[in-house]
């Protein structure tokens, strides 16, 4: 998460690429010993927060929400500078089902209303965003991808990743073994 790392050291939000991944990895360097965790799973983070080993945490939405539910609404799930990166359906070349059968679940899958269910069961944020009219005022700043709570998040620049993950994953991870 060098985008944190750099929000955490006063980037801006909107000057984050190219990612700065020696002033990313300093800041990592300077306060690892204060980290209880790192990301191994997507439970940990919930279990960390619930159990107050943590304090805070940088969470999939769907798991935040579930988080503020299981808390009682004592740990708060918050959009304000978060991260967010584009899902993606495929058709895998040569699947048994074919293509024509992926593609009617992908169809599917993106009808507002089927998409609605799964905002209000996990949080998770629509592809279609007609789906954003469906879901209910209260339960808006749940959703990601709602326009008030998108403007607050930087989104995550995907080519950047494709070009730079193996090398930059490899200097984290001797950051945090070392």
């Amino acid at each position: 998460m060098w985008e944190a790392l750099l929000l955490g050291d006063g980037a801006a939000p909107d000057a984050l690429y190219p990612l700065d991944l020696e002033r990313a990895h300093a800041k990592l360097a300077g306060f690892k010993e204060h980290i209880v965790g790192f990301w191994g799973g997507g439970a940990e983070g919930q279990s960390l927060l619930m159990n107050g080993d943590a304090s805070k945490a940088l969470l999939r939405s769907t798991r935040a929400k579930l988080l503020e539910q299981d808390s009682g609404g004592n740990i708060k799930f918050i959009c304000d500078q978060g991260l967010i990166s584009p899902g993606a359906m495929a058709v895998i070349k040569g699947n048994p089902g074919g293509a024509e059968a992926a593609m009617k679940v992908i169809a599917s899958a993106q009808v507002p209303e089927k998409q609605l269910v799964m905002s209000e069961m996990l949080g998770q944020g629509p592809v279609n965003l007609a789906t954003t009219a469906l879901i209910p005022e209260a339960e808006r700043r749940f959703n990601p991808v709602d326009p008030a709570d998108f403007a607050l998040q930087v989104l995550l620049d995907m080519v950047w990743d494709e070009e730079n993950y193996g090398p930059a994953l490899d200097e984290f991870l001797k950051i945090i073994s070392a």
